[in-house]
């Protein structure tokens, strides 16, 4: 009799795992909030010792009612082509705060941008970067 009673106790634990599995992933694929990221050139055409300005923006917005107030990455380029970007060669749009690692180390070429008042949730332009 006892060994009938663990096998309905699996069987009823087993179930309740699928359950919450099954919940996990409902509210996995529920909070699939999506961006896009923008980049916007200036000009498209350039010669020799001309500056390009690109600015960095998202659009899309996809994020619930919070919006998104944060948005990280890394700008890689030709260093052949372009001379190295510095903090000064980024301006912080839109009351966004954007921060630039020019070190010369694993992290170069990353930034933070983050708006503190509130979430965006429209398209917007973030910082821009002169080449």
């Amino acid at each position: 009799m006892e060994r009938k009673n663990i096998k309905v106790l699996k069987k009823i634990l087993v179930i309740i795992l699928i359950a919450v599995l099954l919940t996990s992933i409902a509210n996995i694929v529920k909070a699939a909030n999506t961006f896009k990221a923008t980049l916007t050139a200036n000009t498209t055409t350039l010669k020799a010792g001309e500056e390009v300005t690109v600015t960095i923006g998202v659009s899309d917005i996809n994020m619930g009612t919070s919006g998104i107030n944060t948005l990280e990455g890394k700008i890689n380029y030709d260093t052949n082509v372009f001379e190295a970007i510095t903090s000064s060669s980024k301006q912080s749009l839109n009351n966004w705060t954007t921060t630039y690692n020019d070190e010369n180390s694993s992290l170069n070429g990353k930034f933070l941008a983050v708006n503190l008042s509130s979430g965006t949730q429209e398209s917007t332009q973030i910082f821009s970067v002169k080449f």
